[in-house]
């Protein structure tokens, strides 16, 4: 993470604490983090080449999850996008993989239709997907 907003750093925190809260059950070594202000087991793998801002292994039939934050600024930005659709086919391939995306509460309706047309250009209608706002939790 390079030079990353107050805005970033706030979602990335509250992701991890929802991906914390209901992936991990209290076992913080599935969940690291992409920031260097905080202490994690290690860094998220580059997955089809991007890094996402946090990462819960798969263990067991736990899901494989991969956690992005988004400022207003880089939802829809190119660079974004293209994250986007390499985590969608990661997940597409493997099966058993969520991605999460944390946006601020104004930008949530432009999150949630942007990956449904991803989704379904990309034929990975199967891939579960989570928006998240910083007003609300992670849906169970």
């Amino acid at each position: 993470m390079m030079g990353e907003s107050a805005s970033h750093l706030h979602l990335v925190q509250e992701l991890a604490k929802a991906l914390a809260d209901k992936y991990c059950e209290g076992n913080l070594s599935r969940l690291t983090i992409d920031n260097v202000n905080v202490t994690s087991s290690g860094k998220p793998p580059s997955i089809n080449g991007h890094v996402p801002d946090v990462y819960v292994a798969p263990r067991d039939n736990k899901p494989e999850v991969i956690g992005e934050a988004k400022p207003a600024q880089d939802i829809e930005a190119k660079r974004s996008r293209v994250q986007y659709e390499a985590w969608l086919l990661h997940a597409g391939k493997v099966g058993n993989c969520e991605l999460v995306v944390a946006t601020p509460w104004h930008c949530f309706p432009t999150a949630i239709n942007l990956f449904l047309n991803l989704r379904k250009r990309l034929g990975l209608m199967q891939v579960v997907v989570h928006v998240i706002n910083n007003l609300g939790d992670l849906p169970q």
